[in-house]
């Protein structure tokens, strides 16, 4: 005699699995179709998507990159718009120099002048009061002639 068989650990879920397979194979032919199309559609969205991940990341280091030469271009520009108002500055401290030399200069000369203008005044002054004398003598002399 033979021994009943008994099913245990699964194994009555696996052969009913398998009769009812047997029984209707054209529904579980379209089923595991539907399954098949189905894995294939996830494998190709997951390649679309592992392909978009691709291209973020590129998209990313490119950004970053960007950003990077943007950096780096607004600090030279800040340094030297930073250089060039520190010459403006400076320019601007030598053109005030230049202005109060230059005016300085002027009335120097215009000091220098007066100074002359006194000068000359004077020795006209007393080239006059030498003239007026020697006509007051030369007058002296005719008349006592």
């Amino acid at each position: 005699m033979n021994a009943p068989i008994k099913f245990n650990d699964g194994g009555y879920a696996d052969v009913s699995a398998l009769l009812t397979i047997l029984a209707d194979p054209a529904a579980h032919k379209a089923r595991l179709d539907e399954l098949v199309a189905a894995e294939s559609a996830a494998q190709a969205r997951i390649a679309e998507l592992n392909a978009m991940a691709s291209e973020t990341r590129r998209l990313h280091s490119a950004a970053q990159a960007t950003n990077i030469v943007s950096e780096n271009r607004k600090k030279a520009l800040d340094e030297r718009e930073a250089e060039i108002a520190q010459r403006a500055e400076q320019l601007e401290q030598n053109s005030a120099k230049l202005s109060a030399a230059s005016l300085q200069k002027r009335e120097n000369l215009v000091a220098a002048r007066e100074s002359d203008l006194t000068r000359r005044e004077a020795a006209v002054a007393k080239a006059e009061a030498q003239i007026t004398a020697k006509h007051a003598r030369i007058k002296d002399l005719s008349t006592s002639l």
